[in-house]
């Protein structure tokens, strides 16, 4: 007797297949999660009656205790998928208080047996149906026919007394880490990016404050934002245990929430809730969606952590609002975004003078600035004062600190004043804990303790394995150990993430001056200077390049550009002193970083580590330089 296949359902233009776990509409395969497809095989499987949420609950989590919530969510996820109107059911029906009746004709495709089917037994209305019985439980003759009655009787011996929950010897992995998403809008029309960003950094933030798990950084999920999005890929994505995965409607001053926590290693859903509250009550939601996922996660909660889950330090809904609008504008990174950040960080401030996270927002979106944009002694003094501030009205400290160690290390040079502070934000553990080991490591590459910033640059690589910037910064530090073959590795893989990404070609391209791979580095910095719209330092390595492969002209053409320029924006002196040392003129090198000393530019802390600057380091003038900015020789 040959084993009886499982069947292939179809209804409209979707095709179940249950033996591939497959679904797909008019032969384009559709992601689901693995109990959402399993909801949907029972309901199809029980086509045209009544299947109640205890039976669902049953078959689904048979040894969990599960809220309904859980089952409302994979309902919504298929209805979403069936693109199934609530005013004009197509395929899944909800009968108030008992369960759901999938409406749709189902043809079965699977085998069947021999033995004619009993005839269905339609419901009247408001009743319960009998389980429908089809020729798919019974095919296979008698053997499989006792086998049915035997799990006949199991199953509804198991609906009267719940199943103790089953102990093996190997149990599920325990939770050591979570990326939360932003909130899914549910819809298009109503959606406010602001508020689905703002709810996920606020819980990062709160989640962040226990000890126990890693919580991804709001810079690492910002880009799954979006109404279509596969939580269990983008947990594999992003190497974590769990994926807090949700979505939001908003309409007047209500908004509803609906989150589940799942395991990515099984896909089982470990938490879900749905919550609906007034806007001013916002408060109230975060800590209880952040409560419920520390009780899941966490074994025992101390007094202490659950004090930390619930602190903020403003309670104007206002000044929140206008906050969650900065911290979204900042997350940009552009010179215009950061702009408007500055502006509703001071609105919110005016809302609440005392809203220390605001000052946080002031202090970051100024040090962006005076990093990539504008003039360091513009600026830098703005950060340094806002960030004083923010630790005078008790802001988030982890964050302070690291924020402050940063103002030390690219514009004060304080370099262990920097340490001190970046080691301190490394032990609180701030809201993006693999910023504060990334900064960390830029400290000892600055000091030439190069293989501790090697540690460090790893530890927040498995902290954000799918950030760009820090894919980008672990291929900087092999071509800070004069590793070149292994940058140029590591920036394939950060070039594969995205190819769009400039800061890998220019970094690449880096890589391959030092392998006198001229050909290769011009190649990747004029696609570098296209995807970045002449970003300065783009710019500068490819002048870089020309220079060391003999082409002095076209490096000359490019130091006057740069020139010209700098007659209408800000142009950092160190980017021409790195053109000037690849053509061979110390003299002038040395002149341009001097000016790049007297601006502050925050690049001179690479000074004692840059490559392009070995040809330098005889030079007295060079010497006197790192000793001026307190490097040692």
């Amino acid at each position: 007797m040959s084993e009886p296949q499982r069947p292939t359902f179809c209804f409209g233009p979707f095709r179940l297949d249950v033996a591939e776990r497959l679904l797909s509409r008019n032969g384009e395969p559709i992601s689901l999660p693995p109990k959402a497809f399993e909801t949907l095989v029972v309901l199809v499987e029980n086509s045209g009656r009544l299947v109640t949420k205890k039976e669902l609950t049953d078959r689904l989590w048979p040894d969990a205790f599960v809220e309904e919530a859980n089952l409302a969510n994979n309902v919504s996820l298929l209805r979403k998928v069936l693109d199934d109107d609530r005013q004009d059911i197509k395929y899944i029906e909800t009968v108030p208080k008992w369960g759901y009746r999938f409406t749709a004709k189902v043809t079965d495709t699977g085998v069947v047996s021999e033995i004619p089917a009993a005839v269905d037994t339609a419901p009247t209305p408001g009743s319960i149906a009998a389980p429908r019985i089809t020729t798919r439980w019974i095919a296979g003759g008698l053997a499989c026919l006792l086998v049915a009655v035997a799990g006949s009787y199991y199953f509804l011996r198991s609906r009267k007394a719940p199943r103790p929950p089953q102990t093996t010897q190997t149990g599920p992995s325990p939770i050591k880490s979570i990326a939360v998403l932003p909130l899914s809008p549910l819809v298009e029309s109503s959606r406010d990016e602001y508020l689905e960003m703002g709810l996920a950094d606020n819980l990062i933030t709160r989640l962040s404050r226990l000890r126990q798990i890693e919580v991804r950084s709001i810079g690492a999920v910002s880009r799954y934002a979006g109404l279509q999005r596969d939580p269990m890929a983008i947990g594999q994505e992003q190497r974590v245990d769990a994926v807090l995965d949700g979505t939001i409607q908003k309409a007047d001053n209500k908004i509803r929430v609906s989150v589940r926590l799942i395991r990515i290693a099984d896909g089982t859903t470990l938490w879900a809730g749905e919550f609906d509250e007034n806007y001013t009550d916002i408060f109230t939601l975060q800590s209880a969606i952040s409560d419920r996922v520390a009780e899941v996660v966490i074994t025992r909660l101390s007094a202490e952590e659950k004090q930390a889950l619930h602190k903020r330090d403003t309670d104007n809904i206002e000044a929140y609002n206008l906050y969650l609008t900065g911290r979204y504008f900042w997350t940009k990174f552009t010179e215009e975004g950061l702009d408007k950040s500055i502006d509703y960080f001071n609105q919110a401030l005016q809302k609440d003078p005392n809203y220390g996270s605001a000052y946080n927002g002031l202090a970051a979106s100024y040090v962006v600035l005076g990093v990539n944009y504008r003039p360091p002694r513009e600026v830098m003094p703005k950060a340094k004062a806002y960030i004083e501030k923010a630790f005078e009205r008790n802001a988030p400290p982890a964050d302070a600190y690291m924020l402050r160690g940063a103002i030390k290390y690219f514009f004060d040079w304080d370099w262990s004043g920097a340490e001190n502070d970046f080691k301190r934000a490394v032990e609180l553990g701030p809201s993006d804990a693999a910023s504060a080991h990334q900064l960390y490591a830029y400290y000892l590459w600055a000091v030439g303790r190069l293989d501790e910033g090697m540690v460090e640059m790893k530890r927040s690589h498995e902290l954000d394995p799918a950030s760009l910037q820090i894919n980008e910064d672990l291929g900087v530090a092999y071509y800070y150990l004069r590793d070149f073959d292994q940058a140029i590795q590591q920036q394939h893989k950060t070039i594969n993430l995205d190819s769009n990404y400039f800061f890998g070609y220019v970094r690449r391209g880096q890589a391959y001056l030092q392998k006198s791979m001229y050909k290769e580095a011009i190649d990747d910095l004029i696609k570098a200077r296209t995807l970045s719209g002449n970003w300065p330092a783009a710019v500068a390595e490819l002048g870089c390049a020309y220079a060391m492969a003999g082409q002095e002209n076209k490096a000359r053409v490019i130091i006057n550009e740069l020139n010209q320029r700098a007659k209408h924006e800000y142009i950092d002196p160190y980017l021409i002193a790195l053109i000037e040392t690849s053509l061979g003129d110390n003299d002038r090198a040395i002149e341009w970083l001097t000016k790049a000393f007297e601006a502050r530019s925050p690049w001179m802390a690479w000074l004692k580590v840059e490559p392009k600057f070995d040809r330098l380091r005889s030079d007295p003038r060079f010497v006197n330089l790192l000793h001026q900015i307190g490097l040692p020789k």
